[in-house]
């Protein structure tokens, strides 16, 4: 669970920093989609676990 929520805080900080220090345009919305992924991945990734069992999803990996 500790795990979980660093991984949770760390995507957010660096969509944040991301955010301020990246130039209005294309690749700052493109740098953007990719740091929500990781973070939606973050957040589905212990459901999965809770729901399949532990690890399924890093055979699909």
């Amino acid at each position: 669970m500790n795990s979980f929520l660093i991984s949770i805080v760390g995507c957010v900080m660096l969509e944040v920093i991301a955010s301020i220090l990246l130039p209005d345009g294309n690749m700052k919305k493109f740098t953007l989609s990719i740091i929500s992924l990781f973070l939606f991945y973050s957040l589905v990734y212990p459901l999965t676990g809770f729901i399949f069992g532990d690890d399924w999803l890093l055979g699909l990996l």
